[in-house]
Formats: C-alpha cells, sequence, structure tokens
C-alpha cells in the first residue's frame, strides 16, 4: 500500500467517525482537516469534496458487504436460506450504518442530486443474486414460478423494509430483525413448497395433465 493510499484510508476513518458524531450534513471539509491535522488545500488534493469522501465511504462499505454476503451464501445449503442470509445481512448492514431520521432523509437527498453508482451498483448486485438464486429452484423444480425476474421483482417490492432506510429507523434494531424475519418466513411458504415429500413442481403439472380425462373422440354420421 502506497503512502497515498494510507492518507486516503485515514481520511475516510476520520470522516467516518465525524459523520457519526455529528452526521454528514453537519460535517465539513474543514472538520474533516482539522480532526486529521491536515490542511483543507492537502485534503481537497485527495477528495474533491466532502460528497465525494461519503461516496468513497458508501462505495468501501457496500462492496465488503457484497463480499460477506456471497461468502454466506457460498456457504449456505437451501435456496430459501440463501436468500434469507442476503436480506437479514443487508438489514444488519443499515441499522449498525445509518444514523438519524434527519441525516437519512439528508442522505438520501444527497444520493439523488450525485446519483451515487454504488447505491445503483448494491441493488443490481441483491437483484442479480437473488435472481440466480431463483433460476437455480426454477430450473430443479422446487419453485412454481415460470418468469424469475418476475419473482425478483415481486420479492423486492415485499421485502422493502429490509432496506429501506426510513422504514428501517421506525423500529429498535432487534424488533426490526424479527420483523424481517417474520416476512421471510411468510414469503417461504408462498414461494416454495413447504413439504419435504411433495413432487417437484414440473411433476406434478405432469400429474395434473395426465389425470385429465381424455376428450371423447366425435363420432361421424
Amino acid at each position: 500500500m502506497t503512502t497515498k493510499d494510507k492518507t486516503r484510508e485515514a481520511i475516510l476513518a476520520a470522516a467516518t467517525g465525524l459523520f457519526e458524531r455529528y452526521g454528514p450534513v453537519k460535517t465539513s471539509m474543514a472538520d474533516i482537516a482539522r480532526e486529521l491535522r491536515m490542511s483543507p488545500p492537502n485534503l481537497y488534493n485527495f477528495y474533491p469534496s466532502r460528497d465525494a469522501i461519503m461516496e468513497a465511504i458508501g462505495t468501501r462499505d457496500l462492496l465488503a458487504l457484497q463480499r460477506d454476503i456471497t461468502d454466506a451464501i457460498a456457504r449456505t445449503s437451501g435456496d430459501w436460506e440463501r436468500l434469507a442470509v442476503m436480506f437479514m445481512s443487508t438489514a444488519r448492514h443499515m441499522h449498525d450504518k445509518l444514523g438519524n431520521e434527519k441525516d437519512i432523509l439528508q442522505l438520501q437527498a444527497l444520493e439523488r442530486k450525485n446519483r451515487w453508482k454504488f447505491v445503483e451498483d448494491f441493488h443490481a448486485f441483491l437483484c442479480s443474486t437473488a435472481e440466480t438464486v431463483l433460476r437455480d429452484a426454477i430450473a430443479a423444480g422446487r419453485l412454481a414460478h415460470d418468469d424469475p425476474s418476475g419473482a425478483v421483482s415481486a420479492l423486492f417490492d415485499c421485502m422493502i423494509s429490509a432496506w429501506d432506510p426510513v422504514l428501517i429507523l421506525k423500529f429498535q434494531r432487534d424488533d426490526h430483525l424479527r420483523r424481517v424475519a417474520a416476512q421471510l418466513s411468510l414469503l417461504e411458504k408462498a414461494f416454495f413448497r413447504t413439504s419435504p415429500h411433495a413432487a417437484p413442481i414440473q411433476q406434478r403439472r405432469s400429474n395434473r395433465s395426465s389425470s385429465r380425462p381424455a376428450k371423447p373422440a366425435s363420432s361421424s354420421r
């Protein structure tokens, strides 16, 4: 790691501490420079603005979360269990990183203004991961759905409380995580067959087709 890389890490660490104490909107570049005992012009050599520092922190944190989710899914068996790992990990991360509701609303305004790519990239990662799991389940006959993209869209609509910042902050951390777990338990029953003795989806469809009475042949006059 070069000296510049170490300085960038020190800047992000100092900024993270100030954001947690005072909120990101109330923290200025001068505050960050003062915390580091660095001159403001020198700080601007590394990051052009406070918003750029916020974007670097968000990118760093969400990339780390993506790696954690990917590793956890690789260690988990079961379609729904892997989806649950993804949603629960995201909900925990949001609770650990978010501040108060006022800060969240200000951050959302900044995100819309700056169009931070890391937010879009993380959402794309979640959708892609979920769609891969659902495609595997559909191919194996464990999921009664013929449109994995549509299933992902419906699933994310149902699970918005797992990552929507404003909704998350309406509850205490443990209460919110219990609610997310309860939602996942309910959706599992809607998405997947729950009986270990049930026939695969394709087999049940085939059985229904073969059990239909044959259409009587029309008699010729």
